[in-house]
């Protein structure tokens, strides 16, 4: 099973699709400074995601399925949202690697999430705004944690942040765009949790 460089790599990949306003990248170097006048939010962060990637009739061509959930909980307030993207892609096998373009996306009409504390496993039924719904189910199989993430968040407006947190490799098993899909092993599928501190 092949697993995302990075936590935040993996939470930036489908959350390009501006489901949020601030953007996560990987952290390179020396994080960013805060400002010192600008007030803080500290947000504890539970997320599952999962990309299968399934050949066609056609030589080196594929169809990758992704899903993405977030859970994000404001500490200071109490206030917990929980956001969703879903994504069908085509892709190109080339000699090192595989080269995907957007063929759909759903637009999220409700989302319940349920994720355990250990990363062990957790489960998604999305559903989309015309009624169609998505179920997918992730299983670490008492995987070892893949150890801490780091990254800094840059905001679209004045802003930045830091975040941390935990990454387990899982199998996902799922029931999306119509089709069934079972773990195989070009397939990838994570179970994360973290903190996030910034200024957005």
């Amino acid at each position: 099973m092949r697993v995302p460089l990075s936590l935040f790599q993996g939470w930036s990949r489908l959350f390009s699709m501006a489901l949020l306003s601030c953007v996560v990248v990987v952290g390179v170097g020396v994080t960013p400074p805060l400002r010192a006048s600008a007030s803080l939010t500290l947000k504890k962060q539970s997320a599952a995601e999962a990309h299968w990637l399934r050949p066609t009739r056609q030589p080196n061509k594929y169809i990758e399925y992704s899903v993405f959930v977030l859970r994000e909980k404001d500490l200071a307030s109490g206030v917990r949202t929980t956001g969703a993207s879903m994504s069908r892609s085509r892709c190109l096998k080339t000699k090192s690697s595989f080269s995907c373009e957007g063929l759909s996306r759903v637009r999220v009409g409700g989302i319940e999430f349920r994720i355990d504390r250990d990363l062990s496993t957790a489960s998604a039924e999305i559903r989309t705004i015309n009624g169609r719904i998505h179920r997918v189910r992730w299983k670490s199989d008492d995987a070892p944690l893949d150890g801490l993430q780091y990254g800094y968040t840059i905001c679209t407006g004045d802003g930045r942040g830091v975040s941390g947190g935990l990454v387990r490799s899982a199998e996902a098993r799922g029931h999306v765009f119509g089709e069934r899909l079972l773990p195989q092993p070009r397939d990838e599928a994570i179970l994360a949790t973290g903190i996030k501190l910034t200024q957005c």
